[in-house]
């Protein structure tokens, strides 16, 4: 039966990204972001991988705000999501131009 796994989120990074590990010749990172619902947060943790763990750790900081294309994903802590395309939709001190990070393909799942 075929099926549909894809997700467009948008909203704030709730604190500031670690430095990205390395994990089978691939950088990859996590973020943690919150989604305003009815005055509710919500929180979602996000993994990234290859560039956009690097432009993330560079670029992102607590309170940026994202958008996230990406794939439900489910791990031994829970429901996650893992990012297809990030696109920053805050600007960073000194950076004139909207950052946009996309992984190309290769990711290991």
């Amino acid at each position: 039966m075929p099926s549909l796994n894809k997700l467009t989120l948008m909203g704030n990074v709730v604190r500031n990204i670690s430095e990205p590990t390395m994990v089978n010749k691939l950088s990859t990172g996590h973020l943690t972001m919150a989604l305003n619902y009815k005055d509710k947060a919500v929180f979602v943790d996000v993994a990234l991988w290859g560039s956009q763990a690097d432009n993330a750790f560079k670029f992102l900081q607590k309170g940026s705000l994202i958008l996230v294309e990406g794939r439900l994903t489910q791990d031994k802590k829970g429901l996650g999501v893992t990012a297809i395309a990030v696109t920053y939709l805050s600007k960073k001190d000194g950076c004139d131009k909207e950052t946009v990070g996309e992984v190309d393909g290769n990711l290991p799942y």
